[in-house]
């Protein structure tokens, strides 16, 4: 190593690799109460508002369910139906589908019906998910979840999981696609993975003269997430969540072929929103205002960046 700081994050080098499903938000739907006619498309929040309105509950909304049950504001049952679309350009060998309460829904998906049955959870125990098989084809799918409207009953954005890309067009329209192999630094919410709460996993082999000294550092720049995993070789990983963003990696590589991993960890920020607020980047505070459909409401998709932005930079001075 002829000087004292050797940049390893060259373009193109590092392999990406998603450690967890990807995800698809709908926040939008269709709704239909009693079994009359359906609506046209709003977004969830939206209808969940229309829903309580058409059936005279305004005075419940935003209360917790815990306090309408200690008030005794108990809402008379009426049928409920939500619609959402989901477009795809492949078709999918399988996904699964994240609903709260999903034991209270039937599910159907293309006129067909779901075992609804919770196999497991997403984020929270409440958010059950199950399989959908192989029943999402390219061109246009139809989800419709009927339930009784209850007090305690979540009108809420669904997810689909699965192996796939999401493509966002305009901002605006996001489409099921094909995943292919990304690689290089970068954003991974304009590459495919909008929506996605997992880690992605960065990883390049570098070649080394000689031995780095105990005292080097690896400095990652431009981390966009909420915390990173470093790993050398064979070695214990390093946790980082904060400036300067660096582990001691002297004692872990060697001179020759060295194998670098980097999982960089987001939150779950891309998926529960708020989506829509144009200024949800720099919002100081969030509450249940800042989904709502107010002046500061756009239709476009205001995603927070992530993934390993900048350089990774092998310190030895």
């Amino acid at each position: 190593m002829s000087n004292p700081t050797c940049t390893l994050g060259l373009a193109g080098e590092w392999q990406l690799h998603r450690l967890h499903p990807n995800l698809l938000v709908l926040d939008y739907c269709q709704y239909s109460i009693d079994g009359g006619p359906w609506s046209e498309t709003v977004p969830v929040v939206r209808a969940r508002h229309e829903i309580f309105a058409a059936l005279g509950l305004d005075q419940i909304q935003g209360f917790q369910p815990w306090y309408l049950a200690r008030e005794g504001l108990y809402p008379t049952p009426r049928p409920v139906a939500l619609r959402y679309v989901v477009d795809a350009s492949v078709d999918l060998a399988s996904a699964g589908l994240a609903v709260e309460h999903l034991e209270r829904w039937t599910v159907s998906v293309n006129g067909e019906d779901r075992r609804t049955d919770p196999t497991g959870w997403l984020w929270d125990r409440n958010l059950g998910t199950c399989d959908l098989g192989d029943c999402l084809k390219r061109g246009r799918n139809v989800i419709e979840l009927r339930s009784t409207l209850q007090q305690d009953l979540e009108i809420e954005d669904i997810f689909v999981t699965g192996s796939f890309a999401v493509v966002l067009a305009d901002g605006l329209h996001p489409t099921i696609a094909e995943e292919s192999q990304v690689s290089g630094t970068g954003d991974w919410t304009t590459r495919g993975y909008p929506f996605y709460t997992g880690a992605m996993r960065y990883s390049r082999q570098i070649e080394l003269d000689t031995a780095p000294p105990e005292s080097a550092r690896l400095k990652l720049t431009g981390v966009a997430g909420a915390c990173a995993q470093v790993r050398l070789n064979d070695g214990e990983p390093s946790w980082v969540a904060w400036e300067p963003w660096e582990v001691p990696v002297g004692d872990q590589l060697r001179a020759g072929s060295n194998l670098i991993t980097i999982d960089v960890y987001t939150s779950l920020r891309n998926a529960l929103g708020p989506l829509h607020h144009k200024d949800a980047n720099s919002l100081s505070w969030v509450g249940p205002e800042e989904f709502e459909q107010g002046e500061n409401w756009t239709d476009s998709y205001v995603l927070q960046p992530h993934g390993l932005l900048g350089d990774v930079v092998l310190l030895t001075d």
